[in-house]
């Protein structure tokens, strides 16, 4: 849940960054959200081929480099996951 208002708010989904503090500046770069906002607003004033492809580039990127973590950490997180699994299965909440 964190992550998900860390990354609205610096990403500029529903406030200018240059208009936020010093540490939304900060990550707005980090963030792969800054990148999907912008390629969702390029169409509204026209679009720039030059913003687009290097918006979906980074986006591209990112998505490569959170597969490979995904495939190589798997393993690891795998046993974390299953344990939480059962839990929330006792717990009746979840079916």
């Amino acid at each position: 849940m964190i992550i998900l208002v860390l990354s609205i708010s610096g990403g500029g989904g529903n406030f200018p960054v240059v208009l936020s503090d010093k540490f939304f500046q900060f990550i707005n770069p980090l963030l792969p959200f800054t990148y999907g906002v912008n390629l969702l607003r390029e169409p509204t004033g026209g679009i720039y081929a030059p913003n687009l492809w290097h918006n979906f580039i980074i986006l591209a990127i990112y998505a490569v480099v959170f597969f490979f973590i995904g495939l190589f950490l798997k393993d690891r997180i795998n046993p974390f996951f299953e344990k939480l699994h059962k839990e929330a299965a006792k717990s009746k909440i979840i079916h």
